[in-house]
């Protein structure tokens, strides 16, 4: 259908408009069914769930099939965490911080080891967090309590 094979229609006192029924056909619609409306640059757009999706593959139709961009976003998050944690073990008080809120969690299960044991595996997550974003890991930072 071309602007020639348009109709002009009435907007009720609701603010309604009844859409020709060959234009519901033509858009394989039904009574009832939801569609997407909004305005574009002074018209008022209606669009089937079909158009959209059409619109939104096309968006990414230029990103290989084998590429995960859930994963690649994860990754980006992960990194982000390490470059935050690598920041926070640089400041003393926010290191014992850290420290402290681990101590404070397992402290109240009673069973200060566990503590330990978590202090010890996030240090090794840390390390392994430094090595791949090519930072060198500060051997020497003490997570003990002072």
């Amino acid at each position: 259908m071309s602007m020639d094979d348009g109709v002009r229609v009435r907007i009720d006192e609701r603010g309604r408009l009844l859409i020709p029924k060959r234009m519901l056909e033509e858009l394989g619609l039904a009574p009832g069914e939801d569609v997407a409306v909004y305005v574009d640059d002074g018209r008022l757009i209606v669009e089937t769930d079909a158009s959209l999706l059409k619109k939104l593959q096309s968006l990414f139709a230029h990103v290989p099939k084998e590429r995960v961009l859930s994963e690649e976003l994860v990754a980006e998050r992960h990194a982000e965490a390490a470059r935050e944690l690598a920041e926070d073990l640089r400041d003393p008080q926010s290191r014992q911080r850290i420290i402290d809120e681990i101590r404070e969690y397992y402290s109240s299960r009673s069973d200060v080891s566990l503590a330990d044991e978590l202090i010890r595996e996030r240090r090794e997550e840390a390390r392994k967090e430094y090595a791949e974003l090519g930072i060198r890991f500060p051997e020497n930072l003490d997570l003990r309590e002072n």
